[in-house]
C-alpha cells in the first residue's frame, strides 16, 4: 500500500487534515532557506496536537534538515518528538549512518540522469545505511535548491530505482497526476509540498484530493480500511526492517 507524506507542514489545522485523511508521514521542516520553515516550538505545537488527535497509530513526524550538523538533528528530534530526519542537502554518508533515527535520505535526480548512474548512487548510499530503517527520496535537482520546486522528474527512471530500492518519489506531484504517478512507478511512498498548495500555504482540499487519488491507485482502499488492516503507518521493505 502506498504511503504518502505531506511535507512542509506549517499550521496545526493542516497536519490534522492530513492525518485525517490517511496520510502516514508529515513532514516538518527545519531547514533555514525553506519558506516553510518553522522553529522548534511551532513544531512542538503541532507534534502535540498530532498526539492528542491521534492516541493510536499517528502519522510518523518527519523533521527536514539541510546541512545540519547531527548534533543539531539529534537535539531537534528529541525536542519535538520526531520520528523520522530527512536528510536534504549535501550531508555526507557517514553523517547519515551516525544517526539513530529512521532516516529518509534525499538524492535529486536531475534531467540527464542515466539509470545507471542513479542506480549506482543509490546503492553507494545503500552501504553506508543498510543496517538501519531508511529510505531514499527522489526529487528533482534544481542548482541552488533542494527541495519544493515543482519540477517532476523521470516517472520510468524512478519505477527502475522502486524495484530494487525502498524510496518516497517527490518532484511536480498533484491531485492531478498523484494517481499516474503512483501506479507507473509503485514507490514505497509519495511526497507532495507545493502540490498541496494555494498561495504558498497548504490547502485542505488538495490535501484530501491527493491521498483520494493515491488510494485510486492502490485499488480504492480509504483511510478507515487500510487503518484496520495495520497497513497504514509504515510497512515493509524498509531497510532494516523486519
Amino acid at each position: 500500500m502506498t504511503k504518502v507524506k505531506i511535507c512542509g507542514v506549517t499550521q496545526i489545522s493542516h497536519a490534522l487534515v492530513a492525518g485525517e485523511a490517511g496520510a502516514a508521514l508529515i513532514g516538518l521542516n527545519f531547514a533555514p532557506e525553506s519558506p516553510r520553515r518553522l522553529s522548534v516550538p511551532q513544531a512542538q505545537e503541532i507534534a502535540r496536537a498530532l498526539r492528542r488527535r491521534f492516541p493510536g497509530p499517528a502519522p510518523a513526524l518527519v523533521g527536514i534538515f539541510v546541512n545540519a550538523t547531527a548534533a543539531d538533528m539529534r537535539r531537534t528530534a528529541a525536542s519535538c518528538s520526531l520520528d523520522w530526519l530527512q536528510l536534504a542537502g549535501e550531508e555526507p554518508w557517514e553523517t547519515a549512518a551516525a544517526l539513530e533515527q529512521p532516516l529518509i535520505r534525499v538524492v535529486h535526480v536531475a534531467p540527464d540522469e542515466t539509470a545507471e548512474g542513479l542506480l549506482g548512487r543509490l546503492a553507494e548510499g545503500a552501504r553506508w545505511i543498510h543496517s538501519k530503517e531508511s529510505l531514499f527520496l527522489l526529487d528533482a535537482y534544481v542548482a541552488g535548491r533542494h527541495g519544493g520546486t515543482g519540477k517532476t522528474i523521470d516517472w520510468e527512471l524512478a519505477r527502475r530505482a522502486a524495484r530494487e530500492y525502498p524510496l518516497l518519489l517527490s518532484g511536480g506531484l498533484t491531485p492531478e497526476n498523484a494517481e499516474q504517478a503512483a501506479g507507473l512507478v509503485q514507490p514505497w511512498g509519495i511526497d507532495v509540498s507545493s502540490g498541496v498548495e494555494s498561495g504558498g500555504l497548504k490547502d485542505e482540499a488538495k490535501i484530501r484530493a491527493f491521498l483520494a487519488a493515491v488510494r485510486r491507485a492502490d485499488g480504492g482502499l480509504g483511510a478507515d480500511e487500510i487503518k484496520k488492516e495495520g497497513r497504514l503507518w509504515g510497512g515493509p521493505g524498509v531497510h532494516g526492517a523486519s
